[in-house]
């Protein structure tokens, strides 16, 4: 038997296969990962309610934030933290030679708790606050420059995954400042 030669088009439609099955692994392997993430955390800790307020505030404000969850499991609190950041964001050039950078010009970390014990079904509730600088840049989003403020909450409880969310908010100017347009 004659083995029949591949044509530049088969092989080219074998290639395309290929490359959909290695994207499509690759991303079922991404979610997976975090689905099973998401399973430990729920298993142990249960739902996470996390908020801020307000989403708006001026400089001199106060960030509020609040982290609750009921733990499924008596679990051991390694860390509850808090971080608030003022990220200045800046893209140059265009197509494959642009380029992003990153300038932090404020950092506040804070703790909730640490070492610390909770029960299975007790309702666990910290709070923080994080006072925003009298005069700090307000929040703007331009075509390539960009001031972002944001809060990052973590929780870290013994033998499971660290969960955490970011919460964007906005610095504002003060009505009272004049620099508000009508």
């Amino acid at each position: 038997a004659m083995a029949k030669a591949l044509s530049g088009d088969t092989l080219y439609w074998w290639a395309l296969a290929a490359e959909v099955v290695a994207f499509v692994l690759v991303a079922w392997f991404f979610f997976i990962r975090r689905w099973l993430k998401q399973q430990a955390i729920d298993r142990v800790v249960g739902p996470v309610d996390a908020t801020i307020a307000p989403e708006r505030l001026t400089g001199g404000g106060t960030l509020l934030g609040k982290i609750r969850f009921t733990p499924r499991q008596t679990c051991m609190i390694k860390e509850i933290s808090w971080t608030v950041r003022g990220t200045e964001r800046c893209r140059s050039g265009s197509g494959t030679s642009e380029t992003t950078h990153e300038h932090e010009f404020f950092q506040k970390p804070g703790q909730c708790a640490a070492n610390g014990r909770a029960i299975a079904g007790q309702a666990q509730l910290f709070d923080f606050a994080c006072p925003i600088p009298e005069g700090a840049p307000f929040s703007m989003a331009l075509g390539s420059n960009d001031l972002i403020w944001c809060a990052e909450l973590r929780l870290h409880v013994d033998s499971c995954p660290v969960w955490s969310e970011r919460f964007d908010f906005l610095v504002v100017p003060s009505p009272a400042s004049g620099q508000l347009r009508p």
